[in-house]
């Protein structure tokens, strides 16, 4: 994905976003949004563009512990971290930077 600066006036800048490729392949550290399409138990399963899904601990968020977690609704979007990345399986994410 590239960020290209489409235009720019007194009040907003706004870019848009490329994709060169028909899949993205992560790496870790790579910074990504993803949209949740799932919720099961303690992890959220989110779309980043890959063949699979990242899975994101309802833990891995700043300040989380087992009392006091986000709650996220499917549909929503969530700019996180890769953690570690494999072709072939879920990608783990986090939003702990």
């Amino acid at each position: 994905l590239i960020g290209v600066k489409e235009s720019q006036n007194s009040d907003t800048l706004t870019y848009k976003v490329a994709n060169r490729s028909p899949l993205y392949f992560p790496t870790e550290e790579d910074h990504v949004v993803g949209r949740v399409v799932n919720r099961t138990g303690m992890f959220y399963s989110l779309d980043i563009g890959h063949s699979f899904n990242g899975n994101l601990s309802n833990l891995a968020f700043q300040g989380a512990t087992k009392h006091n977690k986000p709650t996220i609704a499917v549909g929503a979007l969530v700019y996180c971290r890769v953690l570690s990345a494999n072709k072939f399986k879920n990608i783990e994410l986090t939003c702990i930077h």
